[in-house]
Formats: structure tokens, C-alpha cells, sequence
């Protein structure tokens, strides 16, 4: 997907001002993200049980209490609420349909 991601910014004339990198949960952010982001978007991460962990502990450690997390995921089984319940532990959300 980096190559993909790395397309759409040439594409878009975006390459000066967007960095795209391998980001791998629940290992340090601090050297790979140098700044807080405002917003964090995330989209269909809640997939793999054993990564619900690692993603709780990556999105804790990019955000501050000034940062708006938005995070798409398709309902797929039953486990996956136990995502949820980590994320609870951690942070306020509101669901959407």
C-alpha cells in the first residue's frame, strides 16, 4: 500500500508537504511522527484480534486529548467488541452508524 500511497502524492502534487511511512502498532511513534496530529483518520483496522492491543496502544501514544480520532471498521464477528472494550479503557468515543 506505500507504493500506492506514495503514487497518489506525485499524482496530487502532494510529495513536499505529506510524508508517507510504515507505521507498525504497539512499537514507538515518537521517531516516526515528530508532531501531535490534530486527526487521526483510521479505516478498517479492527480485523485481527491479536492487533486490537498494538492499535489501542499506537493510537494512545499519537494522540493528545486535543486530537479527534475517526476510525471506519466493518462489523464482523463478535470479538470484535472486545476492540472496543480495550479502547474504552483508554479513550471517550461515540459510535456512528
Amino acid at each position: 500500500m506505500l507504493e500506492l500511497m506514495e503514487a497518489n502524492l506525485r499524482l496530487n502534487k502532494l510529495e513536499s508537504c505529506i510524508d508517507v511511512k510504515e507505521l507498525n502498532w504497539g512499537e514507538p511513534t515518537q521517531s516516526m511522527i515528530p508532531f501531535v496530529p490534530d486527526i487521526i483518520l483510521a479505516s478498517d483496522c479492527v480485523y485481527l484480534e491479536a492487533a486490537f492491543e498494538p492499535l489501542v496502544i499506537t493510537l494512545a501514544d499519537l494522540a493528545t486529548l486535543d486530537t479527534t480520532i475517526f476510525l471506519s471498521y466493518r462489523k464482523r464477528r463478535k470479538a470484535d467488541k472486545r476492540f472496543f472494550n480495550i479502547l474504552k479503557k483508554r479513550f471517550d468515543f461515540v459510535e456512528v452508524s
